[in-house]
C-alpha cells in the first residue's frame, strides 16, 4: 500500500500519482455529496497545496509540478474509470483537465530563454529540462506498462479467492462486473498454471493469448 502524508519530502513525489490507490477498496462508498468524497477531496487539495508550496520556494519547478498533476490524472483514470464520482471529484480539486498543454509551453519558455541568456547558461537549462521532460517520459511509460499488469494481476487475485468459495465462472463474472469472456480465459489459466501465484497465472494467461492470437494469423 502506498501511504502519503500531507508533509511528504520532495523524495516521495513519484507516490503522488498512485496515492488514489489507497482509497480504491472505498470507491463504491464515495457517493456524491458523501462525507467520504469530501474527505478525499480534502486530502487531494492539501497534495495540491504542498505542491504549490515547494514550486513557490523552488524546490521543485512549475513544469515538474505539472507533470506530477497530468500522471496524476491519467492513473485516476484508469483506475476509477468506473467511478464517476470518484474521478469528478479528485479532478476538480487538483485542477480540471491538466495541463497536458500547460507543461509543454513552460518547457518551451524555459528553452527559448535559454537561448536567449546565452550557451552556458542555456545549455545548463537544457540539461534540466532534459531530467524534467525524462521524469514525464518514465512516468507515462511506467503508468502506461503497470497499470494494465497491475489491474489483471489484482483481477487473478479476486477471481482466485472466488473460485476457492465454489463460485461459477458467471457468478464471479457477475461479481467482478467483468465480461464472461475475459474470466473464462483467467479462470483456464489457472487451471492450466496449477499455482498460487497471481504472477504465475499472470505469465500463463499471456501465454494462451499469444497462442490463439498465433493460430488465428496461421488460420
Amino acid at each position: 500500500m502506498y501511504v502519503l502524508t500531507v508533509t511528504f519530502p520532495c523524495s516521495a513525489l513519484l507516490l503522488i500519482p498512485f496515492y488514489i490507490f489507497t482509497h480504491e477498496k472505498r470507491f463504491r462508498k464515495y457517493k456524491e455529496g458523501s462525507a467520504g468524497l469530501a474527505a478525499l477531496q480534502a486530502e487531494y487539495s492539501q497534495i495540491r497545496e504542498r505542491l504549490e508550496k515547494l514550486t513557490a520556494r523552488g524546490a521543485i519547478s512549475e513544469y515538474t509540478k505539472c507533470t506530477i498533476n497530468d500522471m496524476s490524472k491519467k492513473v485516476l483514470e484508469n483506475i476509477a474509470k468506473k467511478h464517476d464520482s470518484v474521478r469528478e471529484g479528485v479532478e476538480t480539486v487538483m485542477g480540471g483537465k491538466v495541463l497536458e498543454h500547460e507543461a509543454k509551453t513552460i518547457l518551451k519558455k524555459g528553452i527559448a530563454q535559454g537561448e536567449k541568456q546565452g550557451f552556458t547558461r542555456g545549455k545548463k537549462q537544457g540539461m534540466e529540462q532534459g531530467l524534467e521532460q525524462g521524469l514525464e517520459q518514465g512516468l507515462e511509460q511506467g503508468l502506461e506498462q503497470g497499470i494494465p499488469q497491475g489491474e489483471e494481476l489484482k483481477l487473478i487475485q479476486q477471481i482466485q479467492k472466488k473460485l476457492k468459495k465454489h463460485k461459477t465462472e458467471e457468478q464471479i463474472a457477475e461479481d467482478l462486473e467483468e465480461t464472461i469472456e475475459n474470466i473464462t480465459q483467467i479462470c483456464k489459466a489457472i487451471q492450466l498454471c496449477k499455482s498460487e501465484n497471481p504472477q504465475e497465472v499472470y505469465q500463463a494467461l499471456k501465454a494462451n493469448q499469444h497462442l490463439a492470437a498465433s493460430a488465428q494469423g496461421t488460420s
